[in-house]
């Protein structure tokens, strides 16, 4: 009992002098006084904040400088370099920039050139990625907090990228003094759900570049490109998504050539069945990497199903794509799932795929890299 509450003094502790690192980075408190705060000596405190963290005191103050610096250098029209160091607490400017560099990969000056025509995303697709291949970072774009609570709303991929730019929630209705208070040049937008109707962006109609809902993410790609003149960076991006198309389907060929297959996905009250085309993600595994579907599923689009469907369907293979265990959990228990021949022959494959979102270049390429060993390591035995 005493070590367990002496852990959890110990995390808060720590979780509030991470506050205080966060609100004093243009005057730092020293490591003794941290360790006040904590109630620990200094060499304790050190300790477990590493073991918290992942880091020290002050690996993680340099961390959440950069991360300060990125914003400011977004979100702050005409700001300079030498203003960036001084507000994040950096007072010889050259040496913000060689730490700046070492951290993010370009010096500040580079950096910002990313955001030189500034870019905010209004839509419930993640557009941001399209951006971010053609070297440009949006002042603010979606996220979804509850999908990806552990990771400010976005995929781990685009996190540390995202680093600097107002992330809207798009799991509500857009804020309008949201996304203009971030000054955009340009408004990219897409139809939204429920038809939501942005007054305050509809003021400042010259300022929006409407995109149509598409079925391929290239075509994504190709429209954001022209819009900003980004045009001879786009076959660069598709040849090198095709090329790691082919190697993954060649990779995978043995696996997937032989059987029919049909993916789900189990939701809290319901069970999808996806069909062949027209979806990026089905798309991609059945036109690029050689899955055979089954010829009783949808075209496109997809099917509410019941176990007893998925009986009668009689795939050979099955998928389960986006599904929380507890749902999983709870259909394998339903007395007809064991009839399903794909479960029969033990030809169920549940990876982990809640990031497996290829409407865009960087996320297509997350999927891809990890596709076969998740794939090929998921069975679910039931």
């Amino acid at each position: 009992m005493l070590s367990f509450l002496t852990d959890h003094t110990e995390v808060d502790g720590i979780e509030e002098t991470k506050k205080i690192i966060r609100n004093h980075l243009s005057n730092p408190y020293s490591i003794t006084k941290l360790a006040d705060k904590a109630k620990m000596n200094p060499a304790s405190f050190t300790r477990a904040f590493k073991k918290r963290v992942g880091m020290s005191p002050k690996e993680y103050l340099i961390e959440e400088r950069i991360k300060s610096a990125k914003q400011l250098m977004l979100q702050t029209k005409g700001i300079t370099t030498k203003d960036v160091s001084m507000k994040v607490g950096v007072q010889d400017e050259f040496y913000f920039s060689r730490l700046f560099k070492q951290k993010v990969g370009v010096p500040p000056s580079v950096f910002m050139k990313r955001s030189k025509e500034r870019i905010a995303v209004v839509s419930q697709i993640f557009l941001q990625d399209h951006l971010l291949s053609l070297g440009i970072q949006p002042v603010a774009a979606p996220s979804y907090p509850t999908v990806y609570p552990s990771s400010n709303g976005l995929p781990s991929y685009l996190e540390k990228q995202l680093e600097g730019t107002v992330l809207l929630n798009a799991e509500n209705m857009f804020q309008p003094e949201e996304i203009l208070n971030t000054q955009p040049d340009h408004i990219i937008k897409t139809p939204l759900h429920n038809g939501e109707i942005q007054s305050v962006i509809l003021s400042h109609q010259q300022r929006v570049r409407n995109i149509s809902l598409k079925t391929q993410w290239n075509e994504y790609l190709r429209e954001i490109a022209s819009l900003l003149g980004q045009e001879s960076k786009v076959d660069r991006i598709e040849n090198e998504i095709a090329t790691l198309e082919l190697k993954v389907r060649d990779e995978i060929c043995p696996f997937t050539r032989k059987g029919k297959w049909a993916v789900i996905w189990i939701r809290g009250n319901e069970i999808r069945l996806y069909g062949w085309r027209d979806h990026a993600c089905l798309d991609l595994i059945y036109q690029k990497l050689g899955f055979e579907a089954h010829p009783d599923i949808p075209t496109e689009g997809y099917q509410i199903v019941t176990v007893k469907e998925l009986v009668e369907l009689n795939a050979d293979k099955l998928l389960i794509l986006w599904s929380h265990e507890k749902d999983v959990s709870r259909v394998v228990k339903i007395k007809e799932w064991k009839m399903i021949r794909a479960v029969e022959t033990r030809q169920v494959y549940y990876p982990n795929s809640f990031e497996w979102d290829p409407w865009g270049p960087i996320g297509r390429k997350n999927m891809l890299i990890n596709f076969a060993s998740s794939l090929q390591n998921s069975k679910l035995m039931s």
